[in-house]
């Protein structure tokens, strides 16, 4: 009986940890195939952010704990026990936490001008649609359109002024930056096994060494544009107080774009701070993205 007592818990933790860690992985995978389908439904529907968001979403339903106490996702094993989660889930929150967050790392805002053609690199960068006359001077655009393209952006070699060509065109695969989105998403997975999900919350935050800083990739950081706000690690150490354990499961995915970027799009891209060879980034792009 003693051997029992102190063989038990330990026994049971392992138990309960490999059942979340491996619920877990579920997620991490489930995760990735959501990341694909809402680059592709962007890349499809003018890069807008909410169709994104909706798509990722409807990925992860099934793994997506509610938002209760008991925390236990809904089931989808049919057409309506879906639709009832789907309707549940669909306005994307759960105690002041998104389900599924979208952030767009590419391209560049300064690198997609208006009506800029998806197809064609040399219009997306702003140097021109190729042949002898100069592209049209976009309001948007910096460089007052055509010509040698967009400050800091590299030329296209080959490509002169206006988009004419001055000899052999040598494409590199950064020139096609600028018709590829990259995209980062995070679902905040609701763990719900007991004790384990208070476990391997606490271990991941690092209160028991007090340095919670071993976990910047969750991107615990304060919003430069709103100082007053809540830090990510506040909100969720907050909701684990009321045990709702949350963990942030981070992917990405690119894909080439299919259509142009709408107006409402272009607002959301990057704001010229995506990765650079100083390993600079946008703040909300916590996966860094090499320039290639």
């Amino acid at each position: 009986m003693v051997e029992t007592a102190i063989i038990m818990p330990v026994f049971v933790f392992l138990i309960l940890g490999l059942l979340q860690l491996g619920l877990m992985h579920h997620a991490r995978v489930m995760a990735k195939y959501a990341a694909y389908k809402a680059v592709r439904a962007g890349s499809v529907n003018r890069g807008e952010v909410e169709v994104m968001k909706k798509a990722a979403l409807a990925v992860l339903l099934p793994v997506l704990g509610r938002d209760s106490t008991v925390g236990a996702p809904h089931k989808t094993d049919s057409a309506g026990a879906y639709n009832t989660a789907w309707n549940n889930m669909k306005n994307n929150t759960q105690s002041g936490v998104p389900f599924v967050e979208v952030v767009v790392c590419n391209p560049q805002r300064s690198q997609v001008s208006q009506n800029a053609n998806f197809d064609d690199p040399r219009d997306a960068l702003g140097q021109g649609k190729g042949g002898s006359e100069p592209a049209a001077p976009d309001d948007n655009d910096p460089s007052g359109g055509g010509g040698g393209g967009l400050p800091g952006l590299p030329a296209i070699p080959g490509v002169g002024a206006g988009g004419a060509t001055s000899g052999p065109q040598d494409f590199s695969w950064q020139q096609f930056n600028a018709t590829k989105m990259q995209i980062q998403v995070t679902a905040f997975y609701r763990m719900y096994i007991p004790f384990a999900n208070w476990m391997v919350f606490r271990l991941a935050v690092g209160e028991e060494t007090g340095s919670p800083k071993k976990m910047r990739w969750l991107g615990w950081k304060k919003d430069p544009n709103n100082p007053e706000a809540k830090t990510l690690k506040d909100r969720l150490l907050g909701l684990a107080n009321s045990r709702k354990y949350i963990m942030p499961i981070r992917t990405s995915y690119a894909m080439r774009m299919q259509s142009n970027f709408s107006r409402n799009a272009q607002s959301n891209l990057p704001n010229g701070n995506r990765a650079t060879n100083t390993g600079k980034q946008d703040d909300k792009c916590r996966i860094p993205w090499e320039m290639r």
